[in-house]
C-alpha cells in the first residue's frame, strides 16, 4: 500500500450538511384560518457515509477512493407546522455497488422516508393521518458509462396524509 494511507472496511465521511434556510415571502397558514405570515424558516441535516469498501480486481481499496462498496445516508429536516402541512422529515437508506458478480457498476438501494404532518394541518381537516411512510427499493443497471436503466418500487403508507389507501408505485427511469 501507499505510505501514510490505510486500507479500511469503511471509509471517510462523504458529506455532512447542516443548514438553515429562510424564505422572505408571505405564506398562508395551513390551519384554514385565512391568516398569513411573512417568512418561512427551515433547518436540515444530511449525512452520507461510506460504510464498507468492496475490493475490486483483487486489490484493497483506500478509504477515500470511489468505487464498489456500501454507502449509507441520513436526512432530517424541519420547518414550521403553521406554514407547511409536513413539519418534520426523516430519511435513511443504503446503496450498494459491486456486489453482483459481473455487474460491478450497478447500484442497488433500499430507502425509507417518514414525514410527520403537523397539528395545524390536521386540525384544518384536509390532512387526517399523522404521518406518511415511503419504503423504496431500486436497482440501477449501468448499461454503458453514459446510459443507465433504473426500475424502482415504492410502498407508501398514508400517501399525502389524506386518508387514502396505501399505495404501491413502480417506475422505470432511463438516464443519459
Amino acid at each position: 500500500g501507499r505510505r501514510g494511507r490505510r486500507t479500511v472496511r469503511g471509509g471517510r465521511l462523504r458529506r455532512l450538511g447542516i443548514g438553515v434556510t429562510h424564505h422572505t415571502g408571505t405564506f398562508e397558514r395551513v390551519d384554514g384560518s385565512g391568516l398569513s405570515e411573512d417568512g418561512a424558516t427551515s433547518c436540515y441535516l444530511v449525512l452520507d457515509q461510506r460504510l464498507a469498501n468492496r475490493a475490486g480486481g483483487g486489490r484493497a481499496q483506500e478509504a477515500d477512493e470511489p468505487g464498489p462498496g456500501l454507502d449509507g445516508f441520513v436526512q432530517v429536516g424541519t420547518t414550521s407546522g403553521r406554514l407547511s402541512p409536513a413539519d418534520l422529515h426523516v430519511g435513511t437508506g443504503l446503496v450498494a455497488s459491486g456486489y453482483v458478480p459481473g455487474r460491478e457498476a450497478d447500484h442497488i438501494g433500499l430507502m425509507a422516508t417518514w414525514v410527520r404532518f403537523g397539528d395545524a394541518a390536521r386540525a384544518e381537516g384536509s390532512i387526517v393521518d399523522a404521518y406518511e411512510l415511503a419504503l423504496e427499493l431500486f436497482y440501477q443497471l449501468r448499461l454503458t458509462p453514459w446510459l443507465s436503466l433504473q426500475p424502482d418500487l415504492q410502498y407508501i403508507v398514508h400517501p399525502g396524509g389524506t386518508g387514502q389507501s396505501d399505495a404501491l408505485v413502480g417506475t422505470l427511469r432511463l438516464e443519459l
